[in-house]
């Protein structure tokens, strides 16, 4: 029976050692891997200023197209290489939310797969860790690539 990985990718070069460790560790001939990452933008905020027009909806939505652009082009790149190290059924999705698509997606997955760049109590403290909060918040089983 086919095995489903989402495999959580952000563009480093600790995302290319994960699609790298899974194809040549976990994946077996006919799972189903999906890459997926998450892009974020920092909308332009709303100040009205007395004479001036500003279309801030038009700027916020150009700014969204370029970061979902610039995650799928990250993707493709990724997609390429798990295509080259033998993955054929790779899928990939873009979503602004990880915690959202986590809650309604986790069940279409066996495992969720993610690197960790190693920052220590201290880091994860100060900035957070993606890997953390997954590793404390999935419904499925983890695996955390170092």
């Amino acid at each position: 029976m086919a095995t489903s990985f989402l495999v959580c990718v952000d563009g480093s070069e600790q995302s290319k050692r994960v699609v790298e460790f899974c194809s040549k560790i976990l994946y077996k001939k006919g799972d189903k891997v999906t890459l997926f990452h998450v892009y974020t933008y920092e909308p332009v905020p709303i100040i009205p200023h007395m004479g001036m027009t500003f279309d801030y909806n038009m700027v916020n939505r150009g700014l969204e197209k370029r970061a979902h652009q610039q995650g799928e082009a990250v993707l493709n790149d990724l997609v390429g290489l798990a295509k080259k190290l033998g993955n054929e059924r790779t899928g990939s999705a873009v979503k602004y939310d990880i915690e959202e698509y986590a809650r309604t997606n986790a069940e279409d997955f066996d495992f969720l797969v993610c690197g960790s760049r190693g920052m220590g109590a201290i880091g994860r403290a100060l900035v957070g860790s993606v890997a953390d909060y997954l590793v404390h918040n999935s419904k499925i089983s983890t695996v955390i690539v170092k």
